[in-house]
């Protein structure tokens, strides 16, 4: 087969178009190919971030599927210059093949238009990638304004980058908010009737972690600053460029993924902490003889670990000795 454009089973010329990326051209070729054989796509295949490149700049693609190395470059260097502005089609879903153990580690070098895919789930790419050929977009916002004017110019703004709700009212947000948990909400502070504020202060209450954009008149400086210290992550006066807000929203969401990763990582720590002393405490009462102690701190230290409960025989390997000898 020649590298290029590769027809799936469909055979139609009008399938959905994907980039393959890969410095391998075999496993380039192998994963056109698989998802051909049940999925209709056209693929073309590509072995550097150059010629990648230069191909997304002469063809629209419905996706873009890549490693995280280019040969040439790396994944996340690659999507930057593709979502610069200097494309027709920056907003592409990109799908970047990663194993399960990255995830983490990788989540805040996401945009609004990347997602992460383990290798590991033959299944994943074929979901991923249905996803992107229904419209389904990786964040939801929700609009909450009630000015008709400014809502529809900030869904129609919005709408090409994420799933977007509306509503005009505070009992409205709430509602729609709580059935759907969006990933980032953009607030009106001057809603008519109870305003902005106490629907803040709401979504904060019940999820601490939201992040809400705050829309507000210029002249509320002391307004807006107040709700930034009680927990809105940023403020746009009004009135709003409506150009630059799936920028700002992708901007919020990525400080947000930074911001989990962090708190992952300052629990994974303290449990490691709490693991390694489970350790020595064991190592500490088997030097003593005492190994029915030690194996109550290695027992307590694979329910740290999450790790499945270990056999009598396993115990007694473990601690080199059957726990029925002496000690304490």
């Amino acid at each position: 087969m020649n590298r290029g454009a590769t027809e799936g089973a469909a055979g139609t010329p009008d399938g959905f178009r994907v980039l393959i990326v890969d410095p391998d051209a075999q496993n380039s070729l192998h994963l056109a190919r698989d998802l051909g054989s049940d999925f209709p796509i056209r693929a073309t295949e590509r072995a550097s971030g150059l010629e990648a490149l230069s191909s997304f700049a002469k063809a629209r693609f419905d996706a873009v599927i890549t490693r995280q190395w280019l040969g040439d470059t790396d994944c996340w260097r690659w999507i930057r210059m593709a979502r610069s502005g200097r494309f027709r089609f920056a907003a592409t879903p990109v799908f970047v093949l990663c194993s399960e153990v990255e995830k983490d580690a990788l989540e805040p070098s996401l945009d609004a238009h990347t997602w992460l895919v383990t290798e590991e789930d033959p299944q994943a790419l074929r979901a991923a990638l249905a996803m992107a050929r229904a419209g389904v977009r990786r964040h939801s916002v929700l609009v909450v304004m009630d000015d008709p004017a400014v809502a529809l110019g900030t869904v129609l703004a919005l709408h090409k980058h994420y799933r977007v709700g509306a509503t005009d009212t505070a009992e409205g947000a709430l509602s729609l908010w709580r059935a759907q948990r969006h990933d980032l909400v953009l607030l009106d502070l001057q809603l008519s009737r109870a305003g902005g504020e106490p629907v803040l202060s709401e979504l904060l209450r019940e999820n601490p972690r939201q992040p809400v954009i705050v829309f507000t008149e210029p002249a509320a400086t002391g307004v807006y600053l107040k709700l930034m210290l009680t927990g809105a992550v940023d403020y746009l006066p009004k009135p709003v460029d409506t150009r630059s807000l799936p920028e700002i929203c992708a901007r919020v969401l990525r400080q947000q993924a930074c911001v989990a990763s962090a708190d992952r990582s300052v629990r994974q720590e303290s449990e490691m902490a709490e693991l390694f002393g489970r350790v020595r405490a064991a190592q500490y009462t088997l030097e003593r003889g005492q190994t029915r102690q030690a194996a109550r701190h290695l027992r307590a230290a694979v329910i740290e670990a999450h790790r499945p409960g270990l056999s009598d025989d396993e115990w007694a390997r473990l601690l080199g000795e059957d726990d029925n000898r002496g000690g304490a």
